[in-house]
């Protein structure tokens, strides 16, 4: 846009052109700007288009309870965008998923932090969604329901009060989440 601004302003100057031995000169600056839009345009368009492809693809595993498959899916959308806490939203979900379908207990707990940062991240990224509080107070839930240690159930489960808390207050007509913090 501000390429193409900045042509027309030179073209509205009614000016001549400069001597053709100037124009010949410097002839390799023009393959350099195509090169150069050609990237901006690949960046700007096409990676969000690449990584919304391989974001459906992950749910067709994550549907399909393949969640290994959903992760490194996910994982690659977020490379392609990484300020979409939309995809943040689903990868930490895959992740809690996949800590719950586990019984060995090192690969669920780092299962389990692997899930707590990206829902971390997807809250920094945009803290007025609602479905980033739900979804730490679900984590801590389940981090609750899991825990066999009575002080840190009860550590966890009132950081899960705490942000079902949050998220009441950010949707307070949402029924779901008022049951689901019942």
């Amino acid at each position: 846009f501000f390429l193409l601004l900045a042509l027309a302003t030179a073209l509205m100057r009614e000016a001549a052109l400069p001597p053709r031995t100037w124009r010949i000169a410097n002839w390799w600056l023009y393959p350099i700007l195509m090169v150069g839009l050609a990237w901006i345009i690949l960046m700007t368009n096409f990676n969000v288009i690449r990584a919304d492809i391989y974001y459906k693809q992950g749910q067709a595993y994550d549907t399909e309870q393949s969640r290994d498959a959903a992760i490194e899916l996910y994982k690659k959308a977020l490379t392609l965008a990484p300020n979409e806490d939309f995809y943040y939203l689903f990868l930490g979900r895959a992740y809690l998923e996949r800590a719950q379908a586990t019984n060995d207990p090192a690969q669920r707990a780092a299962f389990l932090d692997q899930g707590l940062n990206v829902l971390l991240q997807a809250k920094i990224i945009n803290p007025l969604n609602t479905d980033h509080s739900a979804n730490l107070a679900r984590y801590y839930r389940t981090r609750g329901a899991m825990a066999s240690d009575p002080i840190d159930k009860e550590k966890y489960l009132n950081q899960a009060l705490e942000y079902y808390r949050q998220a009441t207050s950010l949707s307070p007509h949402n029924a779901q989440l008022f049951d689901e913090w019942g």
